[in-house]
């Protein structure tokens, strides 16, 4: 089922007709239409699929069965180019959400003290774990980010 499409960067949802379908769909049309949901998906065979986890099954990265979840690194749900694509779990996926609007720092897990001083925390494995406190905004930035490097590997 998945030869019906080839990857094809150019087209919007990342995909292309390798055969001629029904309705003036011809081979080489962009395969797909856009979700209420904003994700590009796609039929194939009477069912439907995601663009991008059909993207990452042509590349041999998953199987369209797959539970993994396939995480957009630039937040963009439309963008389905295979580079803006990896296979992650829904944990790994949390972590590359957008900051929260009230977050005034514009780092997460940083934070101001009564003190004046800047601090900075990270959760892994469901348990906070305090990063230390900080003179200035941009040390308790590079040591969340550092410790984001090293326990996420993001």
């Amino acid at each position: 089922m998945i030869e019906l499409v080839y990857y094809d960067e150019s087209s919007p949802t990342g995909l292309r007709w390798a055969v001629d379908r029904s309705r003036g769909v011809r081979a080489g049309d962009f395969a797909g239409s856009l979700g209420a949901d904003g994700y590009w998906r796609v039929s194939l065979m009477g069912k439907y699929y995601k663009a991008h986890r059909v993207v990452m099954a042509l590349h041999g990265k998953m199987e369209l069965s797959s539970k993994m979840v396939i995480d957009h690194i630039n937040r963009n749900k439309r963008d389905n180019r295979l580079d803006n694509l990896r296979v992650v779990t829904q944990h790994q996926n949390s972590l590359n959400l957008p900051e929260y609007s009230t977050n005034t720092t514009g780092c997460k897990g940083v934070y101001k003290v009564p003190s004046g001083k800047w601090q900075a925390s990270i959760r892994i494995n469901k348990s906070t774990k305090h990063l230390g406190i900080f003179d200035t905004i941009f040390d308790a930035a590079c040591a969340r980010k550092s410790a984001e490097a090293s326990h996420y590997l993001i």
